[in-house]
This record gives structure tokens, sequence and C-alpha cells, in this order.
């Protein structure tokens, strides 16, 4: 009988009212040999009372409140001890109820929508994860098993998707990026040695430490967050999409298809590094506002 695959859960505890949901999802990991590290900012002891009744050998660490989910990642598997004695490694963080409503691929995402897509696509079922961890055990170019719905691609008006990305992407080495897509949010199961390049590069806290909020003048937080997955294309293996929901799948696809059509109509979009207000009117680009 071959050996199980062994997995590293990885769950970035920012806000802990949160971790009843996560552990409630964790419990769907099947089929695999796993440990569980949970990363926080701040220590919270009815948490870890929690997490350690949940289960007894996980490890837990504080990490600078700095870079979202996404610096706490990039430090675990640069430095924890043992990485590569694991396949596979499930990124999973807290993500904040937010009446703001976020549009992504034609979809309004708001409370804990966007949360809940990229975690359910993975962890909605025993069933579900046992499916994503078994493609990625038959396909050994498979590297990557995210969200469909939150599978996404840079856009034209961002700093963080522009110059800063590419520049970003030739310092630690990866090939042209362009026509790559991301996973918008940062969940998702990872074959570990696809994350080669992001391990050996030489990336320090001090390049998360900004503090804006702004995608208009980027983040190197969210830099990373598509040289995570582009890291693992750039290694030659590929990704897969996971449907979340059949409903919310379905709006994707008419958006994907819909939206080219109307954008070429009639469009109006900032773009560029310098975010100018752009109308497009049947193919036709014009400035309207700098």
């Amino acid at each position: 009988m071959p050996a199980m695959s062994k997995l590293l859960v990885h769950l970035h505890l920012f806000y802990h009212e949160q971790l009843d949901f996560f552990l409630e999802k964790i419990k769907n990991v099947d089929g695999c040999d796993w440990d569980l590290v949970v990363t926080y900012s701040e220590p919270n002891s009815e948490s870890e009372a929690k997490i350690l009744a949940f289960r007894p050998d996980a490890k837990m660490f504080q990490v600078e409140n700095i870079g979202y989910d996404v610096w706490p990642f990039i430090k675990l598997i640069k430095t924890y001890e043992g990485l590569d004695q694991y396949d596979y490694i499930l990124k999973l963080h807290t993500k904040n109820y937010n009446e703001k409503v976020n549009r992504i691929n034609g979809l309004s995402l708001s409370k804990f929508l966007w949360r809940d897509l990229l975690v359910d696509a993975l962890l909605s079922s025993k069933e579900n994860f046992r499916k994503c961890i078994s493609a990625m055990d038959k396909n050994p170019k498979l590297g990557l098993v995210y969200s469909y719905e939150l599978n996404k691609r840079p856009s034209n008006g961002l700093r963080e998707d522009l110059s800063m990305l590419s520049k970003e992407a030739k310092r630690i080495g990866l090939r042209d990026i362009s026509g790559a897509t991301f996973c918008a949010g940062t969940m998702f199961l990872v074959r570990t040695e696809s994350l080669k390049k992001i391990i050996d590069a030489d990336i320090t806290p001090e390049m998360f430490k900004c503090r804006c909020e702004s995608h208009s003048t980027g983040t190197m937080a969210h830099v990373y967050e598509r040289l995570l997955c582009f890291a693992v294309l750039d290694c030659g293996y590929k990704a897969k999409h996971v449907l979340s929901s059949v409903k919310y799948s379905t709006s994707v696809v008419l958006h994907n298809t819909i939206s080219p059509a109307l954008q070429f109509v009639f469009s109006l979009n900032r773009e560029g590094e310098n975010r100018e207000k752009t109308l497009t009117l049947m193919g036709m680009k014009m400035v309207v506002s700098r």
C-alpha cells in the first residue's frame, strides 16, 4: 500500500473570533497525514486552548503584524524546520467581515462571501478535500489548487499589477508573467517544492511594512499575493481551479463570456501607472481625465 501524502495545514489567525469556523472546516482534511501550524499577530489564551484541544500537537508561532496573511506564510515556508517532509501545504487565513462590496470576476463580494468561497473550494466536505489532494497525488505536474470564482488576472490599472509586479518578479528570477492568473485572497493547496523560488528569494519583513490600504498605490503584500501563484507556474507546474458554488461559478462564467464584448462596446476604466480614466467606445480608447 503506497504511503499517504503528507500535508502541512497553515492557518494565519488574525481575527480570533473566526477560529471556530476554521477549526470546523479543517475537520474536513482527510485522506492524508497532516500537521497543523497556526500563526498569529496577537496571542490569545482562549484561542490557544481551543487549538490544542482540537489538535494537541499543533504548533503556534507569533509573527509580525505586517503583510496581511502573505508575509506570515512567506516567513513560515522560509523558516519552518522540516518543511521538506511535507508534500503539500494548505494555506488558510481569517478574512474580515466587510459591508463594503468588492467586485471580482463580476461577483459582488461582501460580508464573509469572499472568505467562504475560498475556503469551500477546498474544505466544503471531506469528499471535496479528498478530490483536491487526490488530484495532486495523481498529477505530479499539478502544483496549485484553489477557487475558480477567485481566479483573477492582473489588472491594467494598479501599480501592484504593473511596474511593482514586473520589477519584483524579475528581481526574484521569475520569467515573463504575462497572461498568468492568481488566487485573489491567497487560500490554496500548493505543492511544497513548487515554492522553491519564493523560499530561496531574498524577501524580508521590511518590504511589507507599508501601512497603505489602497490598491491604487500598491503594496508589496498584494504583489506577493500574485507572485506566490506565479512562482508555482514559473516552476512548470499547473493550477487547478475548483468550483466553490454552482450559483457563483455560473455567474463568473457569464461575466467572463459577456464582459469582453461589453468592454469593447462601452466602458470607463482607470488604466496605466497614473490610473488615467479611459473611455472605450466601439473598441476606440480615449483618455477623459488624468
